[in-house]
């Protein structure tokens, strides 16, 4: 008995030494399994950590540059902003001088066009004056046309009437009559008329114009010539005829409108 307890104790013994021999080869084994996959985790694991770091280095820079871009962007933002401000500004005060000059010209058109109406309305009233005055003087041709035939006879008369009046003039010398004062006349030449040659004056016996009475031409305050007194209107107490009696320049003849005074 005591000798199969010592061969089972044996066989024990060897089932269990040689399950200890094939453990500790397994756990060497195992061991070698393990050390070889952590160390080929640690590569992957570096591996993995190299490629963090250039990751890393490549955000950064990209955050880098992102960052620049940023400010790039802002500060273009800003400086068009500032520029567009400034335009904008620029646009304000030329929209502002343009609405002035507009509202000046129309001040100005409004009073151009009430000068203008004024211009309107004096040319109507000049129109109408004139178209009055054209009356008058196509009356006053036929008037005068009438009178043509007795102007021969006003030459012969004129002779007389020189020579009366010189005859009178040294009567009143002889016995020394006091002359009457000198009388101004003043009036203009309205028309003239050639073959025979006579003016028109714009005064006559409403004036007490003297049949003979010498008068003075003038034109812009320039001595023109001198003309006499023919004949009296009776029909037209403001018109009398005269003739030329001497031109200070007979290039500078008598013309229509010159005054005529004493």
């Amino acid at each position: 008995m005591k000798n199969i307890l010592i061969i089972i104790i044996v066989i024990i013994a060897v089932v269990l030494g040689g399950l200890w021999g094939k453990t500790i080869v397994d756990k060497s084994k195992a061991e070698k399994d393990l050390k070889e996959q952590l160390s080929i985790q640690k590569k992957s694991l570096d591996l993995k950590t190299a490629e963090l770091s250039v990751a890393n280095k490549e955000v950064a820079t990209h955050k880098a540059k992102t960052t620049k871009i940023a400010a790039e962007l802002k500060a273009t933002k800003e400086g068009q902003l500032s520029a567009a401000k400034d335009e904008i500004s620029k646009r304000d005060d030329q929209i502002t001088e343009h609405k002035n000059i507009a509202q000046d010209l129309q001040k100005k058109l409004a009073t151009l066009n009430k000068q203008l109406e004024v211009s309107q309305a004096d040319l109507a009233a000049k129109d109408t004056k004139v178209a009055n005055m054209t009356q008058i003087i196509t009356g006053k041709d036929t008037k005068i046309a009438g009178l043509n035939k007795d102007v021969a006879s006003w030459k012969e008369k004129e002779k007389f009437a020189d020579n009366l009046a010189k005859t009178y003039q040294k009567l009143l010398l002889e016995n020394k009559i006091p002359i009457e004062p000198k009388k101004k006349f003043a009036g203009h030449i309205l028309t003239i008329h050639k073959d025979p040659d006579f003016l028109i004056l714009d005064i006559g016996l409403k004036e007490n114009l003297p049949v003979g009475q010498e008068l003075k031409v003038v034109r812009d305050n320039h001595f023109i010539g001198k003309v006499t007194i023919e004949k009296l209107l009776d029909e037209d107490e403001n018109l009398s005829y005269a003739v030329v009696k001497s031109l200070v320049d007979e290039n500078n003849q008598i013309k229509e409108g010159d005054i005529v005074n004493n």
